[in-house]
């Protein structure tokens, strides 16, 4: 007994550093462990974040396919709907305050989810900086300044406004991609997308009494006015990269007065090769350059648009008209 004792004393006496080593084994082994709570916690969280990510990637993905192919779902009903807004527009008084075109836009179910899955698509973004209004508003003429699609332009959200500029803007680009051609140099793309607007874009004579049409209703009626025709246009050259714009010209003082009668929207200039080139959506025609008039190989009528410069050189080109 005793000699056990004694050695038991003197094994744990003889090598107290084996202790500080188990001890220091033990305190490090434990300043390293994780609470298996906290893993799993951890775990989960990972696995909810990769799980929201993905459902926000699919809302998106979602949102984007149907809006690709709406004409599967509502494009039957859009020309009633279209008839039923200008129906309401004309028996608006002329006093009436409201917001006119929010008071008939249509509300077709699939894009209205389109729109609403952008928005909780949009929800979950977080913006680097904080949207702003463009400061160009601020120069806008008071009545254009107060169009409602202007007053939110600040709030990441979409409206029932922007949900037609979507679908607008798909079918702008579809038509456009289909109507350039194989053309790769601009102006003769913009020339292909003018042919295509004027001979699809039937006119129709402008009023005061006519109710405005929008692009993409103008591209479901086939009609327009001349302005509705070179809006088409603008748009469809956009979606190609092209700038374009309507030009104006300054109406005439009145009699015994010095001032003018505001602006008269003219025709349409296409930004190509450093010119400006120019056509009329109501002749639907290019203004031709001088001899710029002849026939193509294969006997089709074949016009050489003039530029801006050169019409301002030579009022010849436009008289010859």
């Amino acid at each position: 007994m005793s000699y056990s004792r004694n050695k038991t004393r003197r094994t744990a006496s003889g090598r107290p550093w084996l202790l500080l080593v188990l001890s220091c084994t033990l305190l490090t082994g434990c300043s390293g462990c994780t609470d298996p709570d906290d893993t799993a916690l951890d775990n989960a969280q990972t696995a909810s974040s990769q799980s929201d990510e993905q459902l926000q990637e699919e809302l998106f993905e979602n949102a984007i396919d149907n809006l690709n192919r709406l004409e599967k779902f509502d494009s039957g009903q859009m020309p009633k709907m279209i008839a039923r807004r200008i129906e309401k527009l004309e028996k608006l008084p002329d006093d009436w305050k409201g917001d006119r075109l929010m008071l008939t836009w249509p509300r077709p179910e699939m894009l209205g989810q389109v729109v609403s899955r952008l928005d909780r698509w949009l929800d979950t973004q977080r913006p680097t900086t904080t949207p702003k209004a463009d400061p160009m508003l601020q120069t806008l003429p008071k009545k254009l300044a107060d169009l409602p699609q202007l007053r939110e332009l600040d709030r990441l959200k979409l409206s029932g406004y922007d949900a037609f500029a979507l679908r607008e803007a798909v079918w702008l680009r579809e038509i456009s991609n289909w109507a350039r051609g194989e053309q790769l140099d601009d102006l003769p793309r913009a020339q292909k997308l003018f042919d295509w607007t004027v001979r699809n874009i039937q006119l129709d004579a402008d009023s005061p009494q006519r109710v405005p049409l929008l692009p993409w209703e103008n591209l479901f009626y086939g009609r327009g006015t001349s302005q509705e025709r070179a809006w088409v246009f603008i748009l469809l050259a956009r979606q190609q990269g092209i700038d374009a714009a309507l030009l104006a010209v300054e109406e005439p003082a009145e009699e015994d007065t010095n001032e003018g009668t505001g602006l008269r929207p003219w025709v349409v200039g296409v930004s190509a090769g450093g010119e400006v080139y120019l056509v009329d959506p109501l002749l639907g025609l290019p203004i031709p350059a001088a001899d710029g008039v002849g026939f193509d190989a294969e006997g089709n009528l074949s016009i050489e648009p003039a530029t801006l410069a050169q019409v301002l050189a030579d009022e010849k080109l436009l008289r010859g008209m």
